[in-house]
C-alpha cells in the first residue's frame, strides 16, 4: 500500500533517520523498500531516505525508486538524486524528467529515447533496471533497461479515454509485481 500526501509541509519530509533506524527491522526483513524522490526534497526526509536505503542494501533487501516529482529537476540538483538512483535495484522514471534532471536533452521520440541510453549509462553508476516511460504524455511506452541492454519494451496501455490519475501508480505497482515475481522466480532482470 501505498499513501502519497503531497504538500509543501506533507508527512512524508518529516521522516526522520532516527524513525527510519526505529523501522530498520522491518526494511531488513521486507522483499523490496520501494521509495519515491518526494523524500528528497527536504533535508531531514532526505537524510532519511538515504539511510533507508543504506539498511536495504545492507541486508540484501532490493531497492525500487520512483523518480517524482516530475519537476524534480526545478527542486533540487542531480547530486542529491543520482546517489539513490545508483543504490536502486528498480528506477521507475519518465524520460523527460530523468533527462532533465541529469542534465540531458529531453528526448522527442523513441528513437531518442534509445539515443540516451549509452549516456544514461555513463552519468549513472550501478546497475538499476530502469523502467523508462515515454510517448507523447510520458506514459505510452516503457523501455525495461539495464545498462547497455534494452531487456523489453512495452505498451502500458496508456491513451485517449483512459483516466490519467492515479494511472502511473497503478502501472508501477504491475511493473513491481512483475518484478518480484520474477526475481522469486530466478528469471527476473534484478541486480547481479
Amino acid at each position: 500500500m501505498r499513501l502519497l500526501v503531497v504538500d509543501d509541509h506533507g508527512p512524508g519530509r518529516r521522516l526522520t533517520e532516527s524513525e527510519v533506524h526505529r523501522a530498520a527491522p522491518a526494511i531488513r526483513r521486507a522483499d523490496a523498500l520501494f521509495a519515491d524522490g518526494y523524500a528528497l526534497l527536504a533535508p531531514v526526509s532526505r537524510a532519511a531516505l538515504r539511510a533507508a536505503v543504506r539498511i536495504a542494501r545492507e541486508a540484501g533487501t532490493l531497492v525500487a525508486f520512483d523518480l517524482v516529482p516530475h519537476d524534480v529537476d526545478r527542486r533540487l540538483p542531480a547530486a542529491e538524486a543520482v546517489p539513490v538512483l545508483e543504490a536502486a535495484d528498480v528506477v521507475i522514471s519518465e524520460v523527460p524528467t530523468l533527462a532533465r534532471l541529469l542534465g540531458l536533452p529531453v528526448p522527442c521520440d523513441a528513437a531518442g529515447v534509445h539515443d540516451m541510453l549509452p549516456v544514461l549509462d555513463r552519468a549513472v553508476q550501478g546497475r538499476p533496471l530502469w523502467l523508462l516511460r515515454h510517448g507523447p504524455s510520458s506514459l505510452e511506452d516503457v523501455v525495461a533497461y539495464r545498462r547497455e541492454h534494452v531487456l523489453l519494451e512495452y505498451p502500458t496501455g496508456y491513451g485517449p479515454g483512459v483516466r490519467r490519475t492515479g494511472f502511473g501508480d497503478r502501472l508501477a505497482a504491475a511493473e513491481l509485481y512483475w518484478w518480484l515475481s520474477l526475481r522469486s522466480g530466478g528469471g527476473a532482470p534484478g541486480r547481479r
